[in-house]
């Protein structure tokens, strides 16, 4: 595997430099009828490819692996839809018959376009200095309400293969962002950066049920904590008809009835593979 760890400062600022580009392209796109037509139809589709992406990252994942160096660039993945809605917004806006309705897609370009900035940019200055080393039983506990990647990812590595680490630097590693977390795609790239001096690589996978309760475990997953709220746990066994899981919102191992976890479980997986 190849890897190129540049640096949330570069991968932005590379990010925001190729918004502008397909900003221009949109604009020089817009001077024909046909070509902006044209070419906001291969937009849309790679708009489709980004959300596709975004909601299956076990694809993203295996993409970057079998095709380009994986580096700190795919934890911009939330923000990957930016460039081809720029793009179309900019090629066809021009050739709307309303003035308000070309001042609107110019003033939603603004919006995306600023929305992206602040993305990339907090990840680039990395403000995690006030996370925690709480522990209890060994376990991790998260310090805040959106850095429960971090804090599983903790608890990952030391009960999957014995590696130390704290929340702020798994945070940093992975991308987590206040207020809004972290993607399984980030919290993967994170464990692997982390696990890369050793003969020991992680994966993201999406299998079944059936097939997650016989994974060699611990295994990292995604969970539906609420209505509106997403988690991360450590699935660490199955025991007697039930999941025991390292929370890192409680202290200590809890369990959860199987049907429980299988209602909960958001279909990823994070597991470990040693390469002998």
């Amino acid at each position: 595997m190849r890897y190129s760890d540049d640096g949330m400062l570069t991968q932005g600022a590379l990010f925001m430099a190729g918004l502008a580009v397909v900003y221009i392209l949109g604009r020089l796109a817009a001077r024909s009828r046909r070509a902006s037509v044209g070419l906001s139809a291969a937009g849309l589709v790679f708009l489709g490819a980004s959300i596709l992406l975004l909601r299956r990252q076990d694809l993203a994942v295996g993409l970057a692996r079998s095709a380009f160096p994986i580096g700190d660039w795919i934890l911009l993945l939330q923000v990957w839809f930016a460039g081809p809605a720029i793009f179309m917004l900019a090629a066809l806006g021009p050739w709307l018959s309303k003035d308000r309705d070309r001042k609107a897609v110019r003033v939603f370009i603004g919006l995306i376009g600023a929305s992206a900035l602040a993305f990339a940019g907090t990840l680039a200055l990395r403000p995690f200095a006030s996370l925690s080393t709480s522990r209890t039983e060994g376990l991790c506990i998260q310090s805040t309400g959106w850095s429960c990647g971090a804090a599983s990812a903790v608890n990952f590595l030391r009960l999957g293969c014995g590696v130390g680490s704290n929340e702020e630097e798994m945070a940093q590693a992975c991308g987590v962002l206040p207020l809004r977390g972290v993607t399984m795609a980030g919290a993967w790239w994170g464990i692997q950066k982390k696990l890369e001096p050793r003969r020991i690589e992680a994966d993201l996978v999406r299998p079944s049920f059936k097939d997650l309760l016989r994974m060699s475990m611990p295994v990292m997953i995604p969970v539906r904590y609420s209505a509106l709220l997403d988690h991360m746990v450590v699935l660490v066994g199955i025991r007697d008809g039930r999941a025991e899981v390292a929370d890192p919102t409680v202290k200590g191992l809890v369990e959860w009835p199987l049907e429980d976890l299988r209602q909960r479980w958001l279909g990823e997986a994070i597991v470990l593979r040693h390469s002998g």
